[in-house]
């Protein structure tokens, strides 16, 4: 969809037309009004030649024109000033596919003028209504002056009481303007919708927004239903980058540092550290800048001129910069353009300094990962800097640590026991946190997430000098997976625990542990009986076989667990699970280490195969991303060298080493 900020009197050589799948006029006196008075209150600041007025978007679809087109002008009518409008034949046609309300009582303030002028007539675009001649009547024979519709027409039709109300709002608004400052207030209210004037233009604009296609009602049905979205960026993008004619190199250098902003801002790895990619659905990256510029404005209106974000969403930021213009006409469009430019610039760097500090890009990618919603971060980061002042970059640092240290902190205490407490037990060593016990849950993702954080900060993993927050995010690697398998249940499917007793069978022979006699054989047996081989066995108790095969699958768990030293609390604690993607943990089943460890490089491998094929953001089929803690778990990173034992299995000293370093980065994160 492109755009422009055109001239308004370059609209008087078209002819619009309104859909009839539109709903009619309904602007009511005090919408009328707010026009009004923010016209008045423009030309009354004594606007510099370089100032305009900016209305508020229309969207339109141009139309093939014909040799018929009602009240054509000629090019010697009016001269065209826009490089894009142009490129249109005079009485050339466009569907409205947004904006009537604004078009049209900027025709009837137009009529009003030629009204109370007969002899010195603007000239107006026309307005037509598809499939509602009455309404076309109405509005192009005038009727909505009372003087035109003696027999009051205007009470049959809605669209055309609405139309009658809003003419009456205008004269009402002119009626006190009497003397010579209300022929002031007139006559240049005129001129601002007359064709260009050098010695006394005073400049209307409108943000033209051009749809291309031949389908004005999917057009519509896009732009209300969200496919189309005119966004708040885009409208101060129009304000801030037009060219007033003497500043051109000005507004080409903005548009050349806008560019390479969001250029910055769509960077992955800078992106993700200060938004999770579910939670901003934008095109435009440099939205979020100005979201933060806008709250700083809004803040500098007056408590009645403030918006509500909540209510005006999707073009709040366009809506303060507009209404703070509006507000400070005392100065020149030219500085307060440059003043809000300047915020944004000032904005951008502030955050593009976090980035390049890869300390802070880790706290602040975090604390955006354990905060909802993550945009509040930012402002809270502005007021931490700010704060700090002078103070330098450590304590800035030390701040973020305190933010990130206290929100670990408080999830992760509130699952101690008012004992534990008492007794001062690590939180990690908590009772309540326990796979087993979803509540639980969260407060494990997320210190593994900060392990993996700081490992990569500290430069301690494989990756990069960076954590890709954005893969983090784009295979949602929020899974725990237990790094010593559970034991066998009856959840799994029937072929599943055959495999996996099989599987422990075998190790348990490769390990040369002793078996209760005729285990293996007796499995064996009872895995071969028809009633065994169903989808899925779910009768518990009352079920022999599953019953027989349990107590047989439970010697040989303990057998094995016994051998690693591992207790039914330990097997579901923090020490034995690592984070991964959903698919991973499907797929590495219950296996052993040194089956995960191959599953996982291979499924890392597919990764950077599509990725190297590949550059939109998508997730690679059967491939993941490896968190770096979860690679150096399952390749016992952590085990002193001299402790690393059997490469197949995950044993006590590999638990307690793996615990001692998420309790550092803990304690560390804490102090």
């Amino acid at each position: 969809m492109a755009f422009s900020l055109e001239p308004l009197f370059e609209l008087r050589r078209f002819s619009f037309f309104i859909p009839s799948y539109q709903r009619g006029y309904r602007w009511d006196k005090d919408q009328v009004w707010a026009l009004l008075n923010d016209l008045k209150d423009f030309i009354t600041s004594d606007p510099a030649p370089t100032d305009y007025y900016c209305l508020q978007p229309i969207v339109v679809q141009p139309i093939e024109s014909d040799e018929n087109t009602e009240g054509k002008l000629t090019s010697k009518t009016i001269l065209t000033h826009s490089k894009v409008l142009g490129k249109y034949p005079d009485g050339a046609k466009f569907i409205v596919i947004d904006g009537q309300q604004r078009l049209t009582t900027l025709y009837l303030l137009m009529k009003y003028f030629n009204s109370q002028t007969p002899r010195n007539q603007l000239i107006t675009y026309s307005l037509s209504f598809n499939r509602r001649p009455k309404q076309t009547d109405f509005i192009n024979r005038n009727k909505f002056m009372a003087d035109n519709d003696p027999d009051n027409t205007y009470e049959e039709i809605i669209d055309n009481f609405y139309l009658r109300k809003a003419y009456d709002a205008i004269e009402e608004w002119f009626e006190p303007l009497q003397g010579a400052i209300g022929d002031d207030i007139f006559n240049k209210m005129k001129i601002m919708l007359n064709e260009k004037n050098p010695d006394n233009f005073i400049d209307i604009r409108i943000i033209w927004y051009e749809l291309p296609g031949s389908n004005p009602i999917a057009a519509f049905d896009s732009l209300n239903y969200g496919s189309i979205r005119l966004t708040g960026t885009e409208l101060v993008k129009a304000m801030l980058l037009a060219s007033n004619g003497k500043n051109d190199k000005d507004a080409i250098n903005r548009g050349h540092v806008w560019d390479r902003m969001e250029k910055s801002l769509q960077d992955p790895l800078f992106w993700s550290m200060l938004r999770r990619n579910d939670n901003f659905d934008r095109l435009s990256h440099i939205e979020f800048i100005l979201d933060l510029v806008a709250d700083e404005f809004n803040d500098k209106l007056p408590k009645e001129d403030r918006r509500s974000r909540s209510n005006d969403e999707q073009w709040f930021d366009y809506y303060v910069i507009d209404t703070y213009f509006r507000n400070n006409q005392t100065k020149s469009r030219e500085e307060l353009v440059d003043e809000v430019w300047k915020a944004i610039e000032t904005t951008f760097n502030q955050v593009r300094n976090w980035y390049d500090n890869p300390r802070w890009f880790h706290y602040i990618g975090l604390w955006s990962r354990l905060t909802n919603p993550s945009s509040s971060v930012v402002n809270q980061l502005k007021k931490i800097e700010k704060d700090t002042g002078d103070s330098g970059k450590k304590q800035f640092e030390e701040a973020l640590r305190r933010e990130v240290g206290g929100l670990l902190k408080t999830h992760l205490h509130a699952l101690l026991t008012d004992l534990e407490k008492e007794q001062r037990t690590h939180p990690l060593d908590a009772e309540r946190l326990d796979y087993r016990i979803n509540t639980s849950h969260k407060a494990i993702s997320e210190m593994l997430l900060a392990f993996n954080v700081m490992l990569a900060a500290d430069g301690a993993s494989r990756e990069q000098s960076r954590f890709p927050f954005h893969l983090y995010d784009l295979y949602k690697c929020t899974s725990l997976e237990h790094i010593y398998p559970q034991n066998i249940n009856s959840e799994m499917t029937p072929g599943v625990v055959r495999a996996l007793a099989k599987e422990r069978i075998d190790m348990a022979k490769a390990l040369h542990l002793k078996l209760p006699e005729g285990l293996a054989e007796n499995l064996e047996e009872k895995f071969s009986d028809p009633t065994w081989n169903k989808e899925k066995f779910d009768k518990g108790e009352d079920d022999p076989l599953w019953m027989s095969i349990s107590a047989d699958i439970k010697k040989l768990d303990d057998t094995l667990g016994e051998y690693v030293d591992i207790t039914d609390k330990e097997l579901h604690s923090i020490g034995n699970l690592a984070l991964v993607d959903q698919p991973t943990n499907s797929a590495l089943s219950n296996d052993y280490l040194h089956v995960k460890r191959e599953k996982l490089n291979q499924r890392n491998n597919r990764r950077l195969e599509w990725e190297m094929n590949h550059n939109d953001n998508t997730v690679a089929p059967d491939g993941t991303y490896i968190m770096p803690a979860t690679a150096m778990v399952f390749a016992k990173h952590f085990t002193a060298a001299s402790s690393i034992g059997d490469v197949r299995l995950w044993r006590k000293e590999d638990r307690t080493a793996y615990l001692a370093a998420l309790k550092a980065t803990y304690n560390r994160l804490t102090k």
